[in-house]
C-alpha cells in the first residue's frame, strides 16, 4: 500500500500523543506501523501562558533517530511556521531572523 503524506523528509512536523503531550520533530519516513523523526522536542508551557521547546527525551543523544509507533499518536500535520522557525533555531543554532 502506497501512503501519501502532506510532508516530506525533512519538514518539521507536529503531533499529539495519546499521553497528551505535543511533539515537534524533523520528518524522516513513515510506514503502516511507524513514523521515524530526529531531534524530537516536546512543548513546555512556561510564565505568561507561552510556550517553548524541550528535549523530548534528557538521556539520549537527541540527533538520533527516534520511532514512534503510529498507534500512540492521535494527529500530525506540518508545523506551523513560527514553531518550525523556533524549532530550526533550537536544533541548528542558526538564527533565520525576520522573514
Amino acid at each position: 500500500m502506497l501512503i501519501q503524506t502532506p510532508y516530506n523528509a525533512g519538514d518539521v512536523i507536529s503531533f499529539k500523543l495519546t499521553s497528551g503531550e505535543e511533539i515537534v520533530a524533523k520528518f524522516e519516513e513513515e510506514n503502516e506501523k511507524e513514523f521515524k523523526v530526529r531531534n524530537p522536542l516536546g512543548m513546555a508551557m512556561i510564565g505568561n501562558g507561552g510556550y517553548g521547546l524541550a528535549p523530548y527525551m534528557m538521556t539520549v543523544d537527541p540527533k538520533q533517530s527516534f520511532t514512534f509507533r503510529r498507534d500512540v499518536i492521535v494527529v500530525v500535520n506540518k508545523t506551523v511556521d513560527d514553531t518550525a522557525k523556533s524549532y530550526i533555531e533550537a536544533t541548528s543554532g542558526i538564527q533565520l531572523g525576520d522573514a
